[in-house]
C-alpha cells in the first residue's frame, strides 16, 4: 500500500489539476496542506477558493477539525478522508490553491429526498431545511429547534417515519445524548436587544425576565411558579391579583 508523503517537495509539472488528499487545515490564515494522490507531491500552504465573495470584513468562514501531523499518510479511504482539487498557479511551482472540495459518494447524509439541504458539524450539530419549508436546528444535547407542523425531531434515527431515515438500516449515527450531557452542560439563552432575557438552563427550570428585572417568571421542574413584579399589583384575565405583606388579595374587573 503506498504512502502520502507530507514532505515531498517535488515539483510538480506546473499549469495542471491534481486529485489530492487534505492533510491538514490552518484556519488562521485560511489555507491547507495537501498531498496530490496521482504523484504524491504535497502542496502545502494553499489558498482555499471562497464560494462567495469575501473581504477582509466580511464573508463565511468554517473549516472543520482535521489535522494530522504525521509525515505519512496512508491512502485509504476511510469516514473521516478529506479531499479536494488542486492547482498550481501561474506556474508557479511554490504556489497552490485548493479550488474546491470533492462531495463523497455516499456519507451519513446521502439522503434521497429533494429539496433537503442539511448541515452537520463534527461535534453533532445539525441544521436542516426540508423540501417544504420544515426547519431544525439539532444540538447534541438532545435539544431541538424547529418550525413545522408538529415536534418530532427530524434528526433521530429511531423515528420510524417522519424522520430523515424512515428506510435506512444503519440510521444517521448521533452521539446518545446523555454521553454528551455527562461531560458538558447545556444551557439555551435568548436575550433580545430591549433587555428582555428567557433561560432554559440544565437542571429544568424556565426562567422569562422582562427589561431591567422589572418583572420575573421562573418555572421549576417540580411544578413551582415564583412570580416577582416591582409593581404591587399582577393583571390577570378578569381581574388584578394584588399582593401586600405577604397578603393576597384577588380585586375582581
Amino acid at each position: 500500500m503506498n504512502n502520502l508523503l507530507l514532505d515531498n517537495k517535488a515539483k510538480g509539472p506546473g499549469a495542471g489539476i491534481y486529485f489530492a488528499k487534505v492533510i491538514r487545515f490552518y484556519p488562521s490564515n485560511n489555507t491547507a496542506d495537501v498531498v496530490t494522490v496521482d504523484n504524491n507531491i504535497s502542496l502545502t500552504g494553499c489558498n482555499i477558493a471562497c464560494s462567495m465573495p469575501a473581504g477582509f470584513a466580511y464573508g463565511t468562514r468554517y473549516f472543520p477539525t482535521h489535522d494530522d501531523q504525521n509525515p505519512e499518510v496512508e491512502y485509504v479511504n476511510s469516514a473521516g478522508d478529506i479531499y479536494c482539487v488542486a492547482a498550481f498557479l501561474e506556474n508557479d511551482y511554490n504556489n497552490a490553491a485548493v479550488l474546491g472540495f470533492l462531495f463523497p459518494l455516499e456519507t451519513t447524509l446521502s439522503i434521497a429526498e429533494y429539496g433537503l439541504y442539511i448541515f452537520r458539524h463534527e461535534s453533532d450539530v445539525m441544521w436542516m431545511v426540508r423540501g417544504d419549508g420544515t426547519m431544525q436546528m439539532y444540538h447534541p444535547s438532545g435539544s431541538i429547534i424547529k418550525i413545522g407542523d408538529n415536534n418530532i425531531n427530524e434528526m433521530t434515527d429511531s423515528i420510524d417515519e417522519a424522520g430523515l431515515y424512515p428506510a435506512k438500516t444503519d440510521g444517521l449515527y448521533i452521539r446518545p445524548a446523555a454521553d454528551y450531557n455527562a461531560n458538558k452542560t447545556s444551557n439555551l439563552f435568548i436575550k433580545w436587544y430591549q433587555g428582555q432575557e428567557i433561560t432554559l438552563d440544565s437542571t429544568g427550570n424556565l426562567i422569562v425576565k422582562t427589561r431591567d428585572n422589572a418583572a420575573s417568571i421562573m418555572m421549576t421542574p417540580a411544578g413551582a411558579v415564583t412570580i416577582q413584579s416591582n409593581s404591587a399589583d399582577i393583571l390577570v384575565p378578569g381581574g388584578t391579583v394584588n399582593v401586600t405583606a405577604n397578603v393576597i388579595n384577588l380585586i375582581k374587573g
